[in-house]
């Protein structure tokens, strides 16, 4: 360098020191570097109103303070911010330098430059047209020439309307368009990649008419224009040139981007069922968003604030709902976590340091390369997704098959009894000479178990759908409970020519609380189906029990040995509707009912707590078993209510013969009947009477007392639910009277005890309408001959005596009865009702009835000697 040029930079340095004083930095310049960062020099002046003139200003030198970097990077401001420095050229030659001012997003931005003692405004940024603009660009950019030796001062006053970055950069103008070239050229790839995402999405929602591709679409075009909209590409490429971008166009991109984020998420991860309370979330936020883009056409700082918070909530959502679901098993999930993971994560950041949380400006340049990687991710998801609600269909339509099999079933099951039905009625009213009074009544009354049977089944399932279906544990005589399952099946067993076994710990509860009709349900279906599928085989009932603290562990196995159960049957066995094979080699009484037996039990022992499990080997057999936990109690907690025992649902665990009646007894019981059901109460009265009882009718509870309190009844059969007084008030009413006569519940709903009835008044025993005569009937002569209570029973009657008559009568050994008779020690009242009632059910050759009632007799004295 010569002299003369030496001498020229220091005088022009030392003149910029002289006249810039303490009002603004000063910056030496010369020809060489492409790129001085000003931020360093620059000084701060906020104008939160923005209703400063540049001359004010300008005399307000000593207001301005050092700019510091957190200073030029903001979150959410308003107002105005004006920046002053001054530039010294110390070059020999002039030069022309660029100044860029902030990020394509700023809004807008004035410079005014010193020429002599006048000042030139010039105008960019977002909200002025490109027409405007001194130099064609993206970002707010400002020509700045300098001639040697020259000292220019600069003033720029920057618009906040949102996020702010005042940082300002001094460009050599070609190594300014080679650096914004090469970013824009990454930003195209980028959106390119993103509209194409978006694209094949779209095409998806065509060709599988899914919502969820169409929201990924609208989200992956969202994002692309919010990216156009924020770099300013709109405005440079696609918007007219004598027109300003309006600011709002942003929170219009941002809130369908996040409506549409919230979509996918609802969809992907199949909130509605997987997560509800999330899902409702999720439509918040939603709502959020779209009314954020609302306020801000009126306020776009605050507008644009809920529209960040409510995009850091769904992003949060985004980066944990995912994971929460991949934990639970939820497979698509894994593919949608590590799609929102990266992509949100960023975005996430983003918005944080929008809001000036976060210092970390440069979130702002990698959310959208986020947004690109995670895209394909929630395709494959979606993909995926798509693949298991097919697998899904697919199963539905099966069942769907399966449920249209069973209604044809339905209408044929239902059919046969009631053809039955009909067709021996018919033939009762026309006389016909080829059936009997008897006959006809029991085909008539064959055809009505077995229909009652079919119903119930369908209300279990219809309870099972609803979610309805329940237990309702009770104090239950365990031991006695047992007895009835065993006294069941063995006759069960015996009439299809299966031998039965019960095996059973030594030491069983006296008594545990446990909802005994259900349980005994399940035993009686998982026997009756290893009896339909063995033949001339073994049928085992194991019960196990296990007693620990105040817990009776309580294991219950059903074996056979007969056709067994292939893997393929063992996999669909628990769901409703399926049977066994129909074109297999049984018959078609293996082949009846609905295929609901099994899915009823597996959830009825959920509600339980626990499950059943089931082995099976082909042609050897099968096995089923499965264990409960039920609290211990002692035998006085079961004292009053042993007789539930004998309790009996509409279906009778064994087949009697064809009855007509029970026999007259001397000496008449009488028997209170409390119904407000007229045709039911007729038919209860035609049943009784015939049977030989002297009844009496009630309309109500309180009637029913009335009657108690004039007359002398031997028991009360009464409804549960009645207008003026139910069952229940009228139980406790005739406990607290001290009448002891038994009391019996008829009802068609399963019990239901009041809340604060009286613990320990329990009816004496159970019956569901419509009851079969033969179970109310041997119900009555239970208890009114005293058989199952605790007391010894009438004549000192042992249980090997029962037995014996109970052998005799299966044997129809009419001389060995008369023998029984004989040797029968009469000594009571009760004594001489149980002699009279067996005399006379000889009489009649009612054996069937006969075998019944002293197989029962002779159980429940078994069970009274083992608690002993």
């Amino acid at each position: 360098m010569s002299l003369p040029g030496y001498l020229l930079r220091t005088w022009a340095l030392l003149l910029a020191l002289l006249c810039s004083g303490a009002s603004a930095a000063t910056l030496a310049l010369d020809a060489y570097p492409e790129r001085i960062d000003l931020s360093g020099s620059l000084s701060l002046l906020h104008d939160p109103a923005g209703k400063l003139h540049y001359t004010e200003v300008l005399a307000m030198g000593d207001a301005f303070r050092e700019a510091q970097p957190e200073d030029l990077v903001r979150g959410f401001n308003a107002g105005v911010f004006w920046l002053r420095v001054s530039l010294v050229h110390a070059g020999a030659q002039p030069i022309t330098r660029w100044l860029v001012v902030g990020t394509a997003k700023i809004n807008l931005v004035t410079l005014y430059l010193r020429s002599g003692n006048d000042w030139q405004a010039m105008y960019s940024g977002r909200s002025v047209a490109l027409a405007q603009k001194p130099v064609v660009a993206t970002d707010a950019v400002f020509p700045v020439t300098l001639a040697p030796g020259e000292n220019r001062e600069l003033l720029i006053r920057v618009v906040a309307r949102g996020a702010t970055d005042m940082s300002c950069i001094l460009w050599e103008p070609q190594a300014y368009r080679f650096a914004s070239g090469e970013s824009r050229l990454w930003l195209v790839a980028i959106l390119a990649g993103i509209l194409i995402s978006g694209w094949l999405a779209l095409l998806a929602f065509i060709r599988l008419r899914q919502t969820r591709y169409l929201w990924l679409s609208l989200l992956l075009i969202a994002i692309a224009g919010l990216e156009s909209a924020r770099q300013n590409f709109i405005g440079v490429y696609l918007w007219p040139h004598d027109m300003a971008v309006p600011l709002q166009m942003l929170s219009l991109f941002a809130g369908l981007a996040l409506f549409a984020l919230a979509r996918v998420l609802s969809f992907a991860l199949d909130l509605p069922r997987q997560l509800p309370r999330a899902e409702t979330l999720l439509r918040i936020l939603r709502w959020i968003a779209a009314g954020a883009v609302c306020v801000s056409f009126f306020d776009y700082g605050l507008g644009a604030r809920l529209l960040a918070v409510a995009a850091v909530c769904v992003h949060l959502a985004g980066l944990t709902l995912p994971l929460v679901l991949w934990r639970r098993g939820y497979a698509p999930a894994r593919w949608f976590a590590a799609a929102f993971s990266l992509g949100l994560l960023l975005e996430t950041a983003r918005q944080l340091a929008n809001l000036g949380i976060l210092p970390w400006a440069k979130a702002m340049d990698f959310s959208l390369a986020g947004y690109l990687l995670s895209a394909p991710f929630i395709l494959i998801g979606m993909v995926e997704q798509t693949r298991k609600l097919s697998q899904q269909l697919a199963v539905a339509e099966q069942l769907q098959q399966a449920k249209s099999a069973f209604l044809a079933r339905v209408s044929h099951e239902l059919r046969s009894p009631l053809n039955t039905i009909l067709g021996f009625a018919r033939m009762l009213r026309r006389g016909s000479a080829r059936l009997s009074l008897a006959e006809g009544a029991a085909g008539i009354e064959k055809g009505a178990i077995r229909l009652l049977g079919l119903i119930d089944e369908l209300l279990d399932e219809a309870r099972v759908a609803a979610g309805k279906l329940s237990v309702s544990p009770v104090p239950t005589p365990f031991v006695s409970w047992l007895e009835e399952v065993v006294a069941g099946a063995e006759v069960s067993c015996e009439a299809q020519g299966n031998r039965f076994v019960c095996v059973r710990s030594a030491e069983l509860p006296p008594a545990v609380l446990l909802d005994g009709l259900r349980l005994r349900q399940v035993l009686e279906n998982l026997l009756s189906n290893a009896n339909r599928h063995t033949r001339h085989g073994e049928i085992q009932l194991e019960c196990k029990a296990s007693l620990r603290d105040a817990t009776a562990l309580l294991e219950f196995v059903v074996r056979d040995d007969g056709e067994g159960i292939t893997p393929e049957q063992i996999r669909v066995i628990f769901e409703p509707f399926v049977r066994g094979p129909e074109n297999g080699q049984g018959d078609r009484r293996r082949r009846s009912g609905f295929g609901l037996g099994l899915p009823i039990c597996r959830e009825l022992i959920r509600q339980m707590g626990s499950d059943i499990a089931v082995s099976s080997d082909p042609g050897k057999g099968s096995c089923f078993r499965f264990t409960l936990h039920c609290p211990l109690l002692a035998p006085e907690e079961v004292s009053g209510v042993e007789l539930n025992a004998f309790s009996v649902s509409a279906r009778p665990l064994v087949s009697l013969p064809d009855l007509t009646g029970l026999p007259v007894v001397a000496s008449s019981p009488r028997v209170l009947l409390v119904e407000d059901d007229p045709e039911h109460l007729a038919l209860l009265r035609d049943q009784l009477g015939e049977a030989g009882f002297d009844t009496g009718v009630a309309r109500n509870a309180l009637a029913a007392l009335e009657q108690a309190e004039n007359s002398r009844w031997d028991a009360i059969i009464t409804d549960q639910m009645m207008a003026e007084g139910d069952g229940w008030y009228l139980l406790c009413q005739i406990r607290d009277s001290g009448q002891f006569m038994p009391v019996i519940l008829l009802s068609a709903a399963l019990p239901q005890r009041p809340p604060g009835f009286p613990a320990g008044v329990e009816f004496d025993a159970i019956l569901r309408k419509p009851a079969l005569s033969e179970d109310l009937l041997l119900t009555l002569w239970m208890l009114l001959l005293k058989i199952g209570s605790a007391s010894p029973t009438p004549g000192g009657v042992t249980a090997g005596r029962w037995l014996e008559l109970a052998t005799l009568a299966s044997d129809g050994d009419v001389s060995g009865i008369e023998d029984w008779l004989a040797g029968l020690d009469i000594r009571t009242e009760d004594d001489e009702r149980l002699a009279s009632w067996v005399r006379a059910a000889l009489g009649r050759l009612d054996l069937g009835l006969l075998e019944h009632l002293a197989r029962r007799a002779w159980g429940r004295l078994q069970v009274h000697n083992n608690c002993q």
